[in-house]
């Protein structure tokens, strides 16, 4: 069982920095969400092998330990619960054919890494708008 009350977003990513910017631009957002992270993409998929309550985000670093998010993106499409969950996909180093094989592959967005608090702010006012308009369906 969940929390029963707020909705979770699942954060998969490694670095220490990039976790408390993504902590502190959820802060500012004032988003009302349970925050769960993954420092690697085994530890995501073992996560949401547990079929977590109200689950309604994954925003996922492509370069990991163990499992990248390449392969955090392909388990979670092949699950039936969240064929349709909002995936993220992020990375240092962007690029048209990843972008390509992202969208392919069913995330929702394929976008350049956040670079510190302003960039994750930006990051935050993007979902937000993008859960605003899924929300009302």
């Amino acid at each position: 069982m969940g929390n029963g009350i707020l909705p979770t977003l699942l954060l998969v990513e490694d670095n220490p920095d990039d976790q408390r910017f993504f902590r502190w631009a959820m802060k500012k957002a004032e988003m009302p969400v349970l925050l769960r992270l993954a420092a690697d993409g085994e530890e995501a998929i073992e996560y949401l092998s547990r079929s977590p309550d109200r689950l309604f985000l994954i925003p996922s670093d492509v370069h990991l330990p163990r499992r990248s998010g390449w392969d955090v993106l392909g388990w979670v499409r092949r699950q039936p619960p969240y064929l349709r969950l909002p995936f993220v996909l992020w990375t240092s180093l962007p690029s048209p054919e990843g972008e390509r094989k992202a969208l392919e592959m069913g995330a929702n967005f394929y976008l350049s890494k956040p670079d510190g608090p302003r960039d994750y702010r930006g990051l935050f006012s993007v979902l937000e708008n993008y859960l605003r308009s899924t929300q009302a369906v």
